[in-house]
């Protein structure tokens, strides 16, 4: 079996969203080996030399305990357009280190993919997506992976959550992605940008 990670945004020293990666670290553990473990973060990354100042990505490996963690400089890509995949057998629950089943749609600089399964939206290759009707954002119910900054929005009664059909997206004006590392004004993207 693949070993898992949890994305960690490190901004000035200050790591963001711990519960939301630990509880995803103990229900992945749960669910794969039937264990129940307790991780805590905050005691087992404040332990580690990390940066006090920038932008950093904290990739934090595991299976049924921490094996490696990696710190990086963050650096946000550019994305212009997005492409739609049309994908029925993409599976991507876990947030397993072996990402395989995303290799195949090399991205193109500036360009991301966004999967569509049986009709509806998911994600992309890297983030969840929120769309903005002029009023509200909206995630789609249909999800690969159920990401700790969507859920930390969806919580805070930021995004709305709504079944998203392909023929949905036309009535959007923008679309975000957002992941661990991205927040939701961080890449916003004319819905005209999508390609279909």
């Amino acid at each position: 079996m693949s070993l898992l990670f949890e994305t960690i945004k490190l901004n000035n020293g200050v790591f963001y969203n711990l519960e939301y990666h630990e509880k995803r670290m103990v229900n992945s553990i749960y669910n794969l080996y039937g264990i129940r473990v307790k991780f805590f973060l905050k005691e087992h990354l404040n332990d580690l030399k990390i940066p006090k100042y920038g932008l950093h990505k904290v990739k934090v490996i595991y299976d049924k305990y921490i094996t490696e963690v990696e710190v990086t400089e963050y650096k946000k890509r550019k994305i212009d357009k997005i492409y739609t995949i049309h994908d029925e057998n993409i599976d991507y629950q876990f947030k397993y280190l072996n990402r395989s089943c995303f290799e195949s749609y090399r991205t193109v600089p500036s360009s991301e993919f966004l999967f569509i399964k049986n009709g509806k939206v998911t994600d992309t290759t890297f983030s969840n997506v929120a769309f903005f009707d002029g009023r509200m954002w909206v995630t789609p119910s249909t999800f690969l992976l159920n990401g700790t900054k969507r859920q930390y929005y969806i919580d805070k009664n930021v995004l709305k959550v709504a079944d998203v059909r392909l023929t949905d997206i036309a009535k959007y004006k923008n679309i975000s992605l957002i992941n661990a590392m991205l927040d939701l004004e961080d890449i916003v993207i004319d819905i005209k940008n999508i390609h279909f």
